[in-house]
């Protein structure tokens, strides 16, 4: 039934129309037609259902090179504050490789435990406007491959979060509005304490391999109605998704005690220590270094070809976890700026090509991910799989990893080993949804390593 005030315009209204009916249907078709373009031009700040993927860490820029997430003062961290730690700031570092000056746009997206959007909405997480502009660049120095270097701080005083959680960093081109990095950070609240117990693998088979991760949760000032619902713990080695801990339940409960205790469930390959190598300095031939070239006015540093280790005993040396720093020995440098650009170049000797997988770089350096920018080729005539990245200076960690991009699923044990003696470290995430709310809070982390002593 129509509403009566379209009965009510005065006769001028009318004119231009053939009749009443015909201006009742262009009146509403004008009013939908107003609504639509409404709903068209608001701004969005996530993704498409069929971006899914990109609620992860990642660069859809091949110019954007070096992207470090860190707390800030705390370098190779991982990305994570406290709701309430007013000094707790994160530090995004980037290069752009045009050289050229881009204004880039930074935004947040809230998500759940499983890295899906929240039903949030944002200003129920976020205090300032929707998005803001990345202030702090400056120009390489010196360096041969020009670049402009980015920080970006936050929180800062133009944009501060309210809850605990998941959160996503999204940089987009501000001229485009293209998306060109994402990149995974955590607010915690520090509701809980963590107590890791993390040991040689108690099951005979697995003894000499693996590292068996027992851990407690106490919840002392914290109540949590139903433990084995209401919870999900999250556990990370060595930073890696790919071998990642989800789907643990608690075994007891007593009082405010939740206990995680399994033979299984809870295994970790112990792998080995990672490789390195060091480009520092460009004047010396560091450890590992075959030697040092320059090519088309670029550094090219040549790696000893490298040694499948699976038939190898355990050595025990530090490493950083897979980790990079970014770094030039010269004192009077400033490493963000001076530093250079080099082709690091990769030698793994091998009889024949694998069957059904491919050979990776692997390590914080190519996103923690078996990626094809990372993969290698194989030479016939060498006999060995060869491949080159393009690196600023620094030190770095790395393994191989055998993968199958299509299965999604890769092996890092088949070239490097597998020893339980191996030092790892273990990234331990609690989250809780309360009842009655819709996000997933969360309220503990803790850092563990193992050390054979």
């Amino acid at each position: 039934m129509l509403s009566h005030s379209y009965f009510f315009y005065p006769q001028p209204v009318l004119r231009g129309f053939h009749s009443l009916k015909h201006f009742i249907i262009t009146k509403v078709y004008n009013q939908l037609k107003i609504i639509l373009i409404l709903f068209c031009i608001t701004p969005c700040y996530g993704f498409s259902q069929d971006d899914a993927e990109r609620y992860e860490n990642a660069i859809y820029d091949s110019n954007l090179v070096s992207v470090q997430l860190f707390r800030l003062g705390w370098s190779n961290s991982y990305p994570i504050i406290s709701l309430n730690n007013p000094d707790h700031q994160i530090q995004l570092s980037f290069d752009d490789l045009t050289g050229a000056p881009r204004d880039f746009m930074y935004s947040f997206i809230h998500c759940d435990a499983e890295w899906k959007p929240s039903d949030l909405n944002l200003l129920e997480y976020q205090i300032g406007p929707n998005d803001d502009m990345i202030r702090d660049m400056v120009f390489s120095r010196g360096a041969r491959q020009r670049f402009v270097h980015y920080d970006l701080f936050f929180p800062n005083n133009r944009i501060s979060l309210t809850l605990s959680g998941n959160y996503i960093l999204k940089i987009e081109d501000a001229a485009t509005r293209e998306t060109v990095i994402t990149r995974r950070f955590y607010v915690v609240e520090e509701s809980i304490a963590i107590q890791p117990r993390i040991k040689q693998a108690t099951q005979a088979r697995y003894r000499f391999t693996h590292h068996e991760v027992d851990f407690d949760l106490l919840a002392l000032d914290y109540n949590i109605t139903n433990p084995y619902s209401d919870l999900q713990v999250h556990v990370f080695q060595n930073q890696r998704p790919d071998n990642a801990k989800y789907d643990l339940s608690p075994t007891f409960v007593k009082q405010n005690e939740v206990i995680y205790e399994y033979d299984d469930r809870n295994l970790f390959n112990g792998t080995n220590e990672f490789r390195f190598f060091d480009t520092r300095d460009l004047n010396y031939q560091a450890l590992r270094t075959a030697s040092t070239q320059l090519i088309n006015d670029t550094f090219n540093i040549f790696i000893i070809p490298d040694e499948v280790r699976s038939v190898r005993q355990y050595i025990d040396y530090g490493d950083i976890n897979g980790r990079y720093l970014i770094h030039r020995t010269d004192p009077r440098d400033i490493a963000l700026i001076d530093a250079e650009y080099v082709w690091v170049h990769f030698t793994l000797p091998y009889p024949a090509p694998l069957m059904n997988a491919g050979m990776f770089l692997y390590g914080e350096f190519t996103n923690w991910k078996f990626d094809p920018d990372y993969e290698m080729q194989y030479d016939s005539e060498l006999k060995a799989y060869t491949g080159k990245v393009l690196l600023k200076q620094g030190y770095y960690n790395y393994m191989y990893a055998a993968a199958n991009l299509e299965k999604g699923a890769g092996d890092v044990t088949l070239i490097e080993g597998n020893h339980f003696e191996a030092e790892n470290e273990y990234l331990f995430l609690v989250y809780h949804r309360k009842i009655g709310e819709i996000y997933d809070r969360l309220i503990g982390f803790k850092i563990e390593k193992f050390q054979n002593k």
